[in-house]
């Protein structure tokens, strides 16, 4: 036990096993020589070292080492290597795993050399102490018990830490910007976008050249060049500032005049006009059109985006984007005008108003690009500001624009044979034309229309009316220019184009008043006179060796042409209708034409009319329909019916002499001794006008066409049973194919489904309309009303028997019995 004791107390004063290996002192008695345990468990007796330290030798020692441990692990806590926080982690078992690891500790720090020697002692189980160990290059350190474990940082974070230290370091220290200065850059770069989406324009300095191309972003836009600084500064600079010395925001209101003036007055062979698309082409009222509907569509979007804003002081110069946009919005209107009124003021508008006509033609093919889209709501397209710009600022001026607009476009509908043709355009400017086809001319008269000062001129035009009956130009005869001899013929061939030039001279003359000058000369003839003859060439050809083919492949060359010709008499309706509706005036001449088409046809019903007196078929045709569409609203309506007043045909004020009594032309009545009444006061003058007119036109086109029908589809069947009685083949027979083809050509209207149920209303109104006036009224009727009620019946009921179906015919049976 004596032994024992003093171990212990020099294991104690010595700091536990803080040595990686020393050696123990002496025995109980202080010889030096006593029992130590090593780490397998054995004990060893060693001897005393020669060089024995005092003990407080050895106290200054573990001293010193326990303190340098205890630096190097405070250093090592705070770099908190990843080893460190798994050791930390794993509480459970550390100190077992710990103890194991760790080597029998050196009590005695003596030398080999020396010649000390030092006593092991095994571990206590009072748990792990610091031991001072030699550093070892790359190798792991274990963190002391007590010492505080920090989590290393994410390598991500450390990385952008250091980024953002070396951007930090590199970078000059930033200036605040002048708030008034940024929100003047942002403004002047926002009227300059403003320039390029509306006007098409990029703003340069007199120092660059406009003729370079642009780039990718501005290939649209054409590069002007100005002198104004205000107007030449760019998003990029402070050029532009006011003359006051104010921040500069860039061009203002008033130089919207000069931007525009600067554009319009490039020449059509500048190279800065050849953009993408180019720009040359529309002309000056495309373009000015399409500036228009940009800045209104600018202007929408500007003004939403400043109502969702909770208050002004929050808007970035919303305000003056909205004064600019109004002013490009009045200063092309403006332009525009002063270019119609004045073709020499701009190169690019020396024809401008063969540019506005070819404009209207756009409205077919691209409604909402048109100059006549109301972009803001109604009344508010390019086309209407333009009309009002013009009328009051000369109504002369005006008058002569719709003239000359009109001209282009009737001489175009001219040059038309049938719906189907497009003749090519003329570009002189005496004989120009636009080279659309009929459907597009007719829509462009329609949207001249859309403005009803403009329709109120348009029917004011030296072409809209045939020469009164009384006129010395009325008797006058028109001769058709013949083509001449062609060079080098021989005198043969001379005889034979002077005898068939003399012959065509007597056949083709017609009168200022005519059947054929109210088609050829006359603005709504020209409109009325295209549709599908029956033997053209364009038309014939559809249905070319009709007998060989199939029901079907026929039955789809009809509807085809069918739905082109209603496509074309839809636009021929709204037209009259826009005239009709426009104000009194128009609806005066439109009804004094309808008169003069009505008497000049008179003889059209004959089963051989003369065609140098009376108009085409095409014409008759589309007139009725015309008429047809402006019967519509009562002829389905029972109550506006009764306002159809029988003195209409009394009363020769109101028809214009279609129904007189006496003369040549005049028309037989159901009764006799009738006589004309001065007293007439219906409660609706248009009604009874459309209802007469509509039935008289009926008269001279429906029913010689079922009549001529009928005679086709008989020469048809006949000449196919010939044919086969003579063992023939019916396929290859020319006459037989001829006919076929007639036939079929007159079913595209014939058995159209819309025309004959309209007809077959209409008369039916008309059997209602007859058995509710009185004896006396009756008596005055036209013969031919009742006539074409049995003819259209039978004609149904023959040809278009299934078209019947769905029609209320109570009148007419109750008539016919």
């Amino acid at each position: 036990m004596s032994g024992f004791l003093p171990d212990i107390a020099r294991w104690a004063l010595g700091g536990g096993a803080g040595g990686a290996g020393g050696n123990g002192d002496g025995d109980g008695d202080g010889s030096g020589g006593s029992n130590s345990n090593d780490n397998n468990g054995n004990n060893n007796d060693g001897n005393a070292n020669a060089n024995t330290l005092s003990e407080e030798e050895i106290r200054a020692k573990r001293m010193a080492r326990l303190a340098a441990l205890e630096n190097r692990q405070s250093s090592s806590a705070s770099a908190c290597t990843e080893d460190a926080v798994i050791a930390a982690d794993s509480e459970n078992g550390a100190d077992s795993a710990n103890a194991e690891k760790i080597d029998n500790m050196e009590i005695d720090g003596g030398d080999e050399e020396a010649g000390g020697s030092g006593r092991k002692i095994d571990n206590i189980s009072g748990g792990p102490r610091p031991m001072d160990v030699d550093d070892v290059p790359g190798e792991k350190k274990m963190p002391a018990a007590d010492a505080t474990i920090f989590e290393p940082a994410p390598k991500k974070q450390a990385k952008e830490t250091t980024a953002t230290a070396t951007f930090k370091s590199k970078s000059a220290p930033a200036t605040p910007l002048d708030p008034v200065a940024e929100a003047a850059r942002k403004l002047r770069r926002k009227k300059l976008l403003l320039l390029r989406r509306v006007l098409l324009v990029t703003i340069a300095s007199p120092a660059d050249d406009a003729s370079s191309p642009s780039s990718d972003k501005t290939a649209a836009c054409v590069k002007l060049v100005v002198d104004d600084p205000e107007i030449a500064c760019t998003a990029d600079n402070d050029v532009g500032g006011g003359s006051d010395g104010d921040v500069g925001t860039g061009f203002r209101t008033h130089h919207i005049a000069e931007i525009l003036a600067s554009r319009l007055s490039l020449s059509p062979s500048a190279k800065s006009l050849e953009t993408m698309p180019p720009q040359h082409k529309c002309g000056i009222i495309g373009y000015l059109g399409g500036c228009y509907k940009r800045a209104g569509e600018e202007w929408k979007e500007v003004r939403n985006g400043l109502n969702e804003k909770k208050s002004k002081s929050s808007a970035g110069g919303e305000e003056d984007l909205l004064d600019i946009l109004e002013e490009i919005r009045k200063q092309v209107v403006s332009y525009a005008a002063s270019s119609l009124m004045v073709p020499d003021l701009f190169e690019l508008g020396n024809d401008s108003t063969l540019q506005l006509a070819k404009c209207l033609c756009t409205t077919t093919t691209n409604p909402t690009n048109s100059i006549t889209f109301d972009v803001l709501g109604k009344n508010t397209s390019f086309y209407y500001n333009l009309c009002e710009e013009l009328h009051s600022q000369d109504v002369d001026s005006f008058q002569k624009v719709i003239t000359e607009v009109a001209k282009y476009l009737t001489d175009s509908l001219s040059k038309c044979d049938t719906i189907l043709d497009e003749p090519a355009a003329i570009t002189d400017s005496n004989t120009a034309t636009i080279g659309d086809n009929g459907l597009f001319l007719v829509s462009a008269l329609r949207e001249l229309c859309t403005h009803k000062k403009a329709t109120a001129a348009l029917a004011n035009t030296p072409r809209f009316h045939l020469p009164p009956a009384d006129s010395p130009e009325a008797s006058v005869k028109v001769t058709p220019t013949m083509p001449r001899l062609p060079t080098g013929a021989s005198a043969q061939q001379a005889r034979l184009f002077h005898m068939m030039q003399a012959m065509s001279n007597s056949r083709a003359g017609y009168l200022r008043r005519s059947g054929p000058a109210l088609e050829k000369e006359t603005l709504l003839g020209l409109v009325l006179r295209l549709g599908l003859p029956a033997e053209h060439p364009s038309v014939t050809s559809t249905f070319s060796n009709a007998a060989s083919r199939t029901k079907k492949d026929v039955s789809n060359g009809i509807e085809g042409l069918r739905r082109q010709l209603e496509l074309y008499q839809n636009k021929c309706n709204e037209l009259v209708k826009q005239l009709v509706i426009a104000g009194e005036d128009s609806r005066k001449n439109v009804i004094q034409w309808f008169i003069d088409a009505l008497l000049v046809n008179v003889n059209a019903g004959a089963s051989r009319p003369d065609r140098t007196k009376v108009s085409s078929p095409e014409l008759l045709l589309n007139l009725s329909v015309v008429l047809l569409k402006l019967c519509e609203p009562f002829f389905n309506d029972t109550k506006k019916s009764l306002l159809i007043d029988p003195g209409f045909v009394s009363s020769p004020e109101n028809h214009g002499g279609i129904y007189d009594l006496t003369g040549n032309d005049h028309l037989p009545r159901l009764g006799s001794n009738v006589t004309n009444s001065a007293l007439y006061q219906p409660k609706n003058s248009f009604i009874p006008l459309c209802f007469f007119f509509c039935s008289r036109s009926l008269a001279l086109s429906i029913i010689p066409d079922a009549n001529f029908y009928d005679m086709i589809v008989y020469q048809a069947r006949r000449t196919a049973w010939t044919i086969q009685r003579q063992n023939g083949d019916i396929r290859s027979d020319p006459n037989l194919n001829r006919y076929l083809g007639i036939q079929y050509a007159k079913e595209i209207h014939l058995q159209n489904r819309a025309y004959v149920t309209d007809i077959l209303k209409f008369y039916d109104m008309a059997a209602g309309f007859l058995m509710r006036i009185d004896k006396d009224q009756l008596i005055t009727m036209p013969e031919h009303i009742v006539n074409d009620f049995c003819d259209v019946l039978n004609f149904a009921s023959e040809q278009t028997p299934k078209m019947m179906a769905g029609i209320d015919f109570g009148n007419s049976f109750r008539l016919s019995v």
